[in-house]
């Protein structure tokens, strides 16, 4: 348990973009350092709000000694906010399954879902409208 309670971890968490449209495509990339000594099963859980798609999961068998994992996973909003994803919830497990350890490397990021942009083709220019004749009319009346 003493050796579970050693492990460091350090996590990163990048949304590729961070502005999207509602139905649009955001792709999340998790990085994952071990600073000690990590050893066991990492059960993975990043929380994501359902309008997002839920959240997601993941389990590692270890962490590799120098170096650090990637992950990535796609988020399509369905509803127009800003989002909170996170925190990433690590369950370190020792391998008889005896003893557990939670840390939370990540905390919240932002994502803002936009409404989506919708094309104006069928109508005027832009400056078509409201520059024609019935402004000129109603300034050269006389007035009396």
């Amino acid at each position: 348990v003493r050796a579970l309670r050693q492990a460091k971890l350090r996590a990163g968490r990048d949304l590729v973009p961070s502005r999207i449209p509602v139905g649009g495509y955001c792709q999340v990339h998790l990085t994952l350092h071990g600073t000690g000594r990590v050893g066991g099963r990492l059960l993975l859980e990043d929380v994501v709000p359902p309008a997002l798609g839920g959240s997601y999961r993941a389990v590692m068998a270890r962490l590799p000694r120098p170096g650090a994992v990637k992950l990535s996973y796609p988020l399509r909003p369905v509803q127009r906010t800003v989002h909170s994803v996170g925190p990433l919830i690590v369950r370190i497990a020792d391998p008889l399954g005896l003893a557990e350890h939670r840390p939370t490397p990540a905390r919240h990021t932002p994502l803002a879902v936009r409404p989506p942009v919708l094309s104006r083709s069928g109508f005027p220019a832009a400056g078509a409208l409201g520059a024609g004749g019935a402004d000129r009319e109603r300034e050269a009346r006389p007035v009396g």
